[in-house]
C-alpha cells in the first residue's frame, strides 16, 4: 500500500486524453511512467493498493519477463462513487477484492440549510456560474455525490480541460444529433453537417433522414437517443473515469448500448484522424477514450490470482 498509483489508471486511454484535452487533462501528471510498474513487477511485487486519485480502477502491467503487477486503485468516501475496498486473502494465493459502495450516510444533509444561505448570498451579489441548488434536494448521500460530480463537470472540468469549440459542439448537440453525425461520412465538417441537418425541420432534412435510416437498419430507434444530450455523454465519461465498473448501474444498460453503437460508428471513421477538420479528429479521440473507459479490467468484485497475475470478475450477472 502506498499513496500514489503504480500503474496507469486510465484503462490504457492516456494517449487519447493527451491528444484531446487541455491543461490539467484529467490529472495526467499523476499517471506513473510504465517503467515504474515494470520495475516493481520484476522486483517481485504482485499487488499494490493506491490512493490519492479518488478513483475506482484496476490496472494491470506485465513485463517481458512474464511478471505481473496489479494496481488496485482505491476510491474515496467523498467522491463519485463513494466506496471502499474489502480484501480477503483466501486459499491457494487468491485475493478476493470487493468494492463496498456507501450510498446511505446518516445526517449527510446536516448543513444543507447553510448551503442554501450561501446560494442566496451568491444570487444577491450577481455571482456568475452558481452551483445548481437542486443538489440540496438530494434524498441520499449517493445522489448528492452524483450531483457534486455533475457540477464539477459543468463549472470546472469543461472550461479547464476541453477545447472550447469542441465542447460547444457537444453541448449544443442532442443524442440524436450525435447519432446523425456518427452515420454520415463525407467531406463536410461536423459543424456544417449539424447546421444542415437542423436547417429544415428535422423530419424533412435529407441529411438527418439518411442517417436515421442507416441507424434503423441496425435496429436502433432514434427516439431513444433524444433522451440525452452531449453534456450527458461528457458527464457519463467522467462517471466512468471515476467509478469504472461501478458507474454502469447509474448510467443504465440502454444508455450504455446507445453509447456503444455511436462510438463504434464514429471509430469506423478513423480516417477522420487524417483530415484537417479538428472536430472530426477530436470526435474520434473522444469515442476511443469512451470505449477504453467502458472496457477496463474488473474493478467491482474480483479475484487476483497471485500465481499468475490473472484478474477475474466475481460479480454475479443479473
Amino acid at each position: 500500500f502506498t499513496h500514489y498509483p503504480m500503474v496507469d489508471f486510465n484503462n490504457g486511454a492516456s494517449n487519447h486524453i493527451d491528444n484531446l484535452l487541455l491543461d490539467s487533462k484529467m490529472q495526467m501528471q499523476r499517471v506513473p511512467d510504465e517503467n515504474v510498474a515494470k520495475m516493481f513487477a520484476d522486483a517481485g511485487l504482485k499487488v499494490h493498493f493506491g490512493g490519492h486519485m479518488h478513483m475506482n480502477d484496476t490496472g494491470i502491467s506485465t513485463t517481458k519477463n512474464g511478471n505481473t503487477l496489479v494496481n488496485v486503485q482505491a476510491p474515496s468516501l467523498a467522491a463519485y462513487v463513494p466506496a471502499y475496498k474489502l480484501l480477503t486473502i483466501t486459499k491457494d494465493k487468491l485475493m478476493d477484492v470487493q468494492t463496498i459502495v456507501i450510498d446511505s450516510v446518516p445526517l449527510f444533509d446536516e448543513f444543507f440549510d447553510l448551503y442554501e444561505l450561501e446560494h442566496k448570498y451568491l444570487e444577491s451579489i450577481g455571482q456568475e456560474d452558481i452551483w445548481d441548488k437542486n443538489i440540496l434536494a438530494s434524498k441520499s448521500y449517493l445522489e448528492c455525490i452524483i450531483w457534486h460530480l455533475k457540477e464539477l463537470v459543468r463549472l470546472r472540468f469543461l472550461a479547464a480541460e476541453w477545447p472550447s469549440n469542441f465542447s460547444d459542439l457537444l453541448l449544443s448537440s442532442s443524442g440524436e444529433d450525435l447519432l446523425v453525425l456518427s452515420q454520415l461520412q463525407n467531406d463536410l465538417s461536423y459543424t456544417e453537417l449539424l447546421k444542415r441537418s437542423k436547417k429544415v425541420t428535422e423530419s424533412s432534412s435529407d441529411f438527418r433522414k439518411d442517417a436515421l435510416i442507416k441507424a434503423k437498419y441496425y435496429g436502433i430507434e432514434p427516439v431513444q437517443f433524444d433522451k440525452w444530450s452531449g453534456f450527458d455523454l461528457l458527464f457519463d465519461l467522467y462517471r466512468l473515469r471515476g467509478a469504472d465498473e461501478l458507474a454502469r448501474k447509474d448510467i443504465g444498460k440502454d444508455r450504455l448500448s446507445q453509447y456503444t453503437f455511436i462510438l463504434n460508428s464514429f471509430l469506423n471513421q478513423e480516417s477522420a484522424l487524417l483530415e484537417n477538420d479538428p472536430m472530426k479528429r477530436n470526435m474520434v479521440e473522444l469515442m476511443a477514450l469512451l470505449k477504453k473507459f467502458l472496457n477496463g479490467a474488473p474493478s467491482d468484485h474480483f479475484e487476483i490470482d497471485l500465481n499468475n497475475g490473472a484478474v477475474r470478475s466475481l460479480k454475479i450477472k443479473p
